[in-house]
């Protein structure tokens, strides 16, 4: 049944968030969803939440914008956006800003040349930017970050840039570039008549991530969920015991480990039925290893 606010209101928080660390929402039952995520804020822990689609003002709003990362995809990026009346639709930013914009040279993720699939997967970027843009515009949240699955296309990942290098710019690696996530930085030229308080411009740095190779697809049941559940693992572990372990490797960055253990685990879901696959604890180190840098090796021979 439905998880209503009146069942939330009847609980025990103490209770509920004793020893919880992250609190993650699929959106669903959206207004009990809410309560439990200002709760979750409150005591200062993390939030995240699967917007797989536009589920309506006003509760599935105040939900982004409470979530620290923000797991979606093209299709909800654009029908929020369009119904959010301070902002112009995302194809009209994307045809009167691009001049403003530090973005990408077409060619595609691994080398796709195809002129139709370029300009698909640019627009999801942009999507994705315009999304993100606008809870740094509207609420001034600049720790947010949205991650972004796109099927064919990989991943993405945006979060805010600070600082002035602006330029494009990849990974440097000894391995092969493709299987590199592509770092970018983004500008947008906030106008004024955007509605954007101080019309400042915002940069993001942009993470793209292909998808892995000879992966058996028996159903793609999940896919997406196994994936946040990588990544959320990933989110949560030390960052300083992971680029501790990874001293002298160029090769590593925080953000494609995290992007790849999720491909890998979304990988993994859809080569059998339903979570029959899904790795364990004991498979992950089986396959990719226990240490840190020999993991992230390891997946990078997969794309």
């Amino acid at each position: 049944g439905e998880l209503t606010p009146e069942d939330v209101n009847n609980t025990n928080f103490d209770d509920v968030f004793q020893g919880v660390i992250h609190f993650h929402s699929d959106s669903r039952h959206t207004a009990a969803a809410v309560q439990l995520a200002r709760e979750a804020k409150r005591r200062g822990i993390t939030v995240s939440v699967d917007a797989e689609k536009d589920r309506g003002a006003p509760f599935f709003d105040e939900l982004l914008e409470l979530a620290d990362v923000l797991f979606t995809n093209q299709q909800m990026c654009g029908t929020f956006l369009d119904r959010q009346r301070t902002f112009r639709s995302v194809a009209d930013v994307y045809s009167k800003a691009a001049s403003s914009i530090n973005a990408y040279t077409k060619d595609g993720v691994n080398g796709n040349d195809d002129e139709h699939d370029d300009q698909e997967e640019t627009s999801h970027k942009w999507k994705a930017v315009r999304l993100i843009d606008f809870f740094r515009s509207r609420y001034g949240q600049t720790a947010k970050k949205v991650v972004a699955t796109r099927g064919q296309f990989g991943s993405l990942c945006i979060a805010s840039k600070f600082g002035t290098d602006s330029a494009n710019t990849a990974i440097s690696s000894d391995n092969d570039d493709k299987a590199l996530a592509k770092r970018s930085y983004i500008m947008i030229c906030n106008d004024t008549d955007n509605n954007i308080a101080s019309g400042e411009n915002s940069t993001y740095e942009l993470y793209e991530k292909g998808v892995m190779t000879d992966v058996d697809i028996v159903d793609t049941t999940g896919a997406g969920d196994s994936y946040i559940g990588g990544y959320i693992l990933c989110q949560l572990l030390s960052q300083n015991d992971r680029t501790n372990s990874c001293n002298g490797d160029s090769s590593f960055d925080e953000e494609d480990f995290k992007m790849s253990f999720a491909s890998w685990v979304a990988s993994r879901c859809i080569g059998g039925i339903a979570r029959s696959t899904l790795p364990m604890a004991t498979d992950v180190d089986d396959t990719l290893g226990t240490e840190y840098s020999t993991m992230h090796t390891r997946m990078l021979q997969l794309f």
